[in-house]
This record gives C-alpha cells, structure tokens and sequence, in this order.
C-alpha cells in the first residue's frame, strides 16, 4: 500500500533541484531593475525567484538532483548556482551602469559636480543626472521586454548548463575586456552631445575673454553652461531609445558570455 508514495529521496531530490533552480535565478534578478540593487525588500525577490523558479522547473520537466553525500558538496552546487546566476545577471548591470556613467559624465561637463544624490536604501553617492538617466533607462527595460528576455534567457541557460554539475565555466579575459570597452563606448557616445556642446562653449568664452580681457564673462558662465548642456540632452533622448532597444536585443549574448557560455 505504502509503495504508491514517492520514496523521501525521490523528493528531497526534486526538492533539492528546485532549489538550486531558484538560486540561480535569484542571483540572476538580482541585478535586474526594479528589484534588485536593494530596490526591492529581500522578501519579494526571494518569493519572485521561488514562483520563477517553479515554473523554470516545470518547463525543464522536474529538475531531479541527487542529494550530495558531504555538506561540502552541497555547499559547492549552492556556491556555483549563486556564481551562475550573479554572472547572468551582471550583463544586465552593465548597460544601465553604461547609461548612469553617461550622465555622470554630463554632469561634469555642464558644471553639476556638487549635485550628488545619496540612495537612502543603499548610502550609496551617485550625481543626480546619472541617477535620473538610470531610472529612465530601467524603465525603458521593462517596457521594451527586457524582463522577458532575462527569463528566457535564464531558462535557456539551464538547457546549456544544468543545475547539479560541479563543473564552473567562467568568461574569458576578452570577454570581460569587451564588455567593460563597451561600457566605456556607451558612456562617452551617449554623453558625447553634451560634452562637445559645453566643450566648444569653453572654447569659445576662453577666446573672447582673451581677445576682450574686460569682458567678464564669469557671471553668465554658469547659465550659459548648464543652458547648453540641457539644450544638447534633448539628442540623448533618442540615443538613449536606441541603445536600450539594441541592448535587450543582444541582452541575451551578452548575458550567456558573462555566465562563460560559449
């Protein structure tokens, strides 16, 4: 009578694959906007990875994993999940880290060092225009579908690289070294309108306070900067559609080249 019931190792095993699903999805959402970078409470992410991974799990058909012998290698498959699923979604970090520094760079060029933003959930410091083209730019990832793209890419990771494998595939030193070239490309291309729009103004207040030393051109320096910076950020906006629209298009590369998928 008693044989119809699964034996407690069938199901520690399908518990124990559940689980490490749920923790490379977590490390995966946790870099993702609107939840992670302490945006969001840990609870919710822990719950949202939990419901993601259960449907992950039912759609690799019931992910069974045999329960380690050793608490060390338990804690190695933990280890490598988390690893997994940080690398997957540290991909996703980059382009809005790319867009943040674009403002930073702004900022500068238009003479708003001083205007720093502290995050009261993180007490990290950032300039307040990098911060305001960060949320612009995490908005524009949920609306273009980037979230989808992330699970889809999640699930098709776990295809390439299942759970259970003590194996660890990690990106290679070119990769890394595009990604981060990359970052700085972005930076500097989205930034690019406002730099040379204050940089040409410098340029040319430079000059007409050296052929006209009585001209005092100090008292309107400021105005004029911070006009031409704001004047020149309506091309960012533009740059800024594209660049996320092409980002979550080749979201997925990027993604499974940080996680070492080759």
């Amino acid at each position: 009578m008693f044989d119809a019931f699964p034996s407690a190792d069938l199901i520690s095993g399908y518990v124990l694959g559940a689980m490490l699903l749920m923790l490379r999805v977590l490390g995966a959402v946790w870099w993702a906007p609107s939840l992670g970078e302490n945006q969001a409470p840990m609870q919710l992410r822990v719950g949202f990875a939990l419901v993601v991974a259960l449907v992950l799990d039912l759609g690799l058909g019931g992910l069974f994993i045999a329960l380690p012998t050793t608490p060390l290698t338990l804690a190695l498959l933990v280890g490598r999940e988390l690893l997994l699923g940080l690398a997957l979604g540290f991909a996703i970090s980059l382009v809005l880290t790319a867009v943040e520094s674009a403002g930073s760079l702004a900022a500068l060029s238009m003479g708003l060092s001083f205007n720093v933003f502290v995050d009261p959930t993180s007490g990290n410091e950032s300039l307040a225009l990098g911060g305001l083209l960060r949320t612009a730019a995490a908005l524009l990832f949920v609306i273009l579908g980037g979230p989808n793209v992330m699970l889809l890419t999640v699930f098709e990771h776990l295809r390439h690289v299942p759970p259970g494998q003590l194996t660890m595939a990690i990106p290679t030193a070119q990769t890394l070294a595009f990604q981060f070239g990359n970052l700085a490309t972005t930076a500097l291309s989205l930034a690019a309108p406002v730099v040379i729009a204050t940089l040409v103004l410098n340029i040319a207040m430079a000059f007409v306070t050296r052929v006209v030393p009585a001209a005092n051109l100090f008292a309107i320096g400021v105005g004029a900067m911070l006009l031409a910076g704001l004047l020149s950020m309506g091309m960012m906006g533009d740059a800024l559609v594209f660049h996320m629209d092409h980002a979550v298009q080749d979201l997925p590369r990027q993604m499974l080249d940080m996680a070492g998928v080759r």
